[in-house]
């Protein structure tokens, strides 16, 4: 429900109450647009499954693609790829692309985006452009017992379909995740609020960042609002996600986080200031939201 009133709104409940007494503290250039407190019976996160063999696969490629043991990497491929691709035109197409750098430059990052997709950031020294870390998307089937190497899809590198339109801002919500982080992660995800802001929507969810700084801490959970407009009978992203801040929710009890609604040029700047709440003693679940927008000419009084 959007709520415009004070902050220090006294029938507020006691968690609602301590959220916003902090927005007061932190947010003195802003006007808070609401604040809302998420169900406490959602269903839990499904478990995630073990990728570890699909990891490993993807590594051993890299390893031998960075050396140019093409004919090696080569023996990773799936049965049908290698009926598709000697391992000539095989080494011929990476070698077209680029050349994949390990020394010297920071060590590929992997994790897995589905059961059957594990993604990488890696640096490569492309033909045509020069050097600069990519974001590789390795498809894998399993093959008797092991995984192996389907394709690969990069930057002017077996490139994929643009996605389809959303058809709800929470569905432009899912696709955010699955684009960055992977299909994966969706079991993790959780709409944690949904107001209408001017002429869009705007949408924060909770869900397990396998991306966050400093990668090597693992996955944990954030909170991100993501800005969506109505576009040819669907939804477009208009503003948010990692632009400004993300809500850390490992960290604090209560965390907060910035972003910018608009990022299209020529459209009113608005910025949105938004808090969630993850506290086991309350209701026993994990979930608060509250968000604060403003354009940026307007004065708080």
């Amino acid at each position: 429900m959007l709520d415009t009133s004070s902050p220090g709104k006294a029938n507020r409940t006691p968690l609602l109450r301590a959220a916003s007494a902090l927005v007061v503290v932190l947010s003195m250039a802003c006007v808070p647009a609401w604040v809302t407190q998420a169900p406490v019976d959602s269903p839990s996160p499904m478990p995630l499954p073990d990728t570890n063999a699909q990891q490993a696969v993807v590594r051993q490629y890299l390893d031998l693609v960075a050396a140019e043991r093409y004919a090696a990497a080569w023996q990773l491929l799936t049965p049908e790829r290698q009926r598709r691709e000697t391992p000539e035109a095989f080494a011929s197409d990476w070698q077209a692309w680029g050349r994949v750098e390990l020394a010297g430059h920071q060590p590929p990052f992997v994790w897995p985006a589905a059961e059957n997709e594990v993604r990488a950031d890696i640096w490569i020294q492309h033909a045509a452009t020069g050097g600069g870390q990519d974001r590789v998307r390795f498809d894998l089937e399993r093959v008797g017992t092991a995984w192996r190497i389907a394709d690969e899809h990069g930057r002017g590198h077996h490139d994929l379909a643009a996605p389809m339109s959303a058809s709800t801002p929470t569905d432009l919500a899912r696709s955010y995740v699955a684009d960055n982080y992977g299909a994966l992660w969706l079991a993790t995800f959780e709409v944690l609020d949904e107001e209408p802001v001017e002429d869009g929507q705007a949408v924060i969810f909770r869900v397990l960042d396998p991306l966050l700084e400093p990668r090597t801490a693992g996955p944990r959970p954030t909170a991100i609002l993501l800005f969506a407009q109505p576009l040819d009978g669907g939804w477009r992203r208009a503003g948010g996600g990692s632009i400004g801040t993300i809500a850390e929710m490992d960290r604090f009890a209560v965390s907060c986080a910035w972003t910018w609604l608009r990022f299209i040029a020529g459209e009113p700047t608005v910025a949105a200031f938004y808090c969630t709440v993850e506290d086991p003693r309350v209701g026993g679940h994990r979930a608060g939201a509250g968000g604060w927008t403003r354009p940026a000419r307007r004065r708080w009084r």
